[in-house]
C-alpha cells in the first residue's frame, strides 16, 4: 500500500547501511547499495496500492452481515504474496532471495556467501 512507511522504507535502508561501519559497507561496496536502494524504491512505486483500496475493504467488512474472513487488498495481496504464501518453503524463500538480491552484493558472491544463502533456503531446522 502507499504509505509513507512503504514509500519510506528504502531510504530508510539506505541510511542504515550507509551509518553501518565502513569495513561491513566495504563488504557489500557502496555501488551495490546504491543499485539496490534504487531498483527497491522503484519496485515499491510501481506495485504499491492505492490505500483506499484497504479503506474500502474495510468498511464492506464493517458493513456487512457476513464479512469474509479474510481480506487481500490491493494487486501485490492478490497476484503475489497469497500465491507466494501457498508455495513450499523452500521455493518461497528461494524467490524471496532472488527478489531481494538481483545481483548479489560482494558479500554473497564468494563460496561462504552462497553457501550462507544455500542454508537460508534450505532451512534445515525445519520439519
Amino acid at each position: 500500500m502507499k504509505t509513507p512507511l512503504a514509500l519510506g522504507f528504502w531510504d530508510s535502508w539506505f541510511k542504515t547501511f550507509q551509518e553501518a561501519p565502513a569495513d561491513r559497507r566495504k563488504q557489500y561496496g557502496d555501488a551495490w547499495a546504491t543499485a539496490h536502494m534504487t531498483d527497491g524504491t522503484k519496485i515499491v512505486e510501481q506495485i504499491a496500492s492505492d490505500l483506499m483500496i484497504t479503506v474500502a475493504d474495510i468498511m464492506d467488512a464493517i458493513q456487512s452481515r457476513q464479512p469474509k474472513t479474510h481480506y487481500r487488498c490491493g494487486g501485490a495481496a492478490k497476484y503475489f504474496w497469497w500465491p507466494l504464501s501457498n508455495l513450499p518453503v523452500g521455493m518461497r524463500d528461494a524467490v524471496l532471495v532472488k527478489m531481494a538480491y538481483p545481483h548479489p552484493p560482494d558479500a554473497l558472491d564468494t563460496e561462504q556467501g552462497r553457501a550462507m544463502v544455500a542454508k537460508s533456503i534450505a532451512h534445515p531446522e525445519a520439519p
